[in-house]
């Protein structure tokens, strides 16, 4: 289950990254170290809604029933990626700003 920490967080997209949808696939590339990133169907999924401000509770909730997850495994899935994604500075919640 998604903590309450992780449910209400929004984040916004660092404007320094370059996005590129191709053929299905993202690509981003960070500028910070000069690498360029790829995603996959999921990953794509969960960055429509971060272009849309969902809170990650919402996206957790719209993952689980676009992937038919367990409540647990959407969570776990949408919690890593985003981990990933501030990790690598594309993006960060907004209030962090």
């Amino acid at each position: 289950m998604a903590t309450k920490k992780t449910v209400g967080s929004i984040y916004e997209i660092n404007p320094d990254i370059a996005c590129r949808e191709i053929r299905g696939q993202l690509l981003f590339l960070c500028p910070e170290d000069r690498r360029l990133y790829t995603t996959n169907n999921t990953g794509r999924f969960v960055w429509r809604q971060l272009l849309r401000r969902s809170p990650a509770g919402k996206i957790i909730a719209f993952f689980q029933k676009e992937f038919s997850l367990p409540e647990e495994e959407a969570a776990r899935d949408v919690r890593k990626f985003l981990g990933e994604l501030e990790r690598r500075q594309i993006i960060r919640k907004a209030n962090s700003l």
